[in-house]
């Protein structure tokens, strides 16, 4: 409960009072790599054998002072989408793609590998494939299917029954 409330707290100092930013298309992968590089490298992930929930925590701190910038991901029905990673910059979605995808990383090639996974379905970078909403990152088992489908008819056979 502890880092759930550390994480919320990192997100929204991050992107609750930030000033909004320009959009900004000039970024560079080498600034992002030499950002991601350096909060993988001081917060010592693995060295230190932290759970996931502490590397979670950890690494959202380091995100405290960034500014939001909203519109960063270039893609679009009519624009072909392209991998952005600006940790430069972040607005709610691209933070917590950020965060979750230092959390499993222990490289950059790895934090790149583990931002499609975490960004797009299928791991196939297509704006019609990118996760554009929380829920699209809910994955619910066929067994978890079937049991909401048994509590819906439950609920509803008792309340016409009542």
């Amino acid at each position: 409960m502890k880092k759930a409330i550390i994480f919320l707290l990192s997100f929204y100092s991050c992107v609750g009072f930030a000033e909004p930013q320009q959009a900004r298309s000039d970024y560079s992968i080498e600034e992002s790599q030499a950002i991601v590089n350096k909060i993988l490298h001081t917060t010592s992930l693995y060295r230190n054998g932290l759970s996931y929930n502490e590397r979670v925590a950890e690494i959202s701190s380091r995100f405290l002072g960034t500014p939001y910038q909203a519109h960063t991901l270039i893609g679009s029905s009519s624009m072909q989408e392209r991998l952005v990673t600006n940790p430069s910059t972040v607005e709610c979605f691209t933070f917590l793609d950020y965060v979750r995808s230092m959390a499993h990383a222990s490289s950059w090639q790895t934090y790149v590998s583990e931002l499609v996974k975490t960004r797009y379905t299928n791991g196939m970078i297509d704006f019609t494939g990118r996760k554009h909403f929380f829920t699209d990152w809910a994955v619910i088992s066929r067994e978890m299917h079937k049991m909401l489908l048994r509590t819906s008819v439950r609920i509803l056979l008792l309340s016409t029954n009542s």
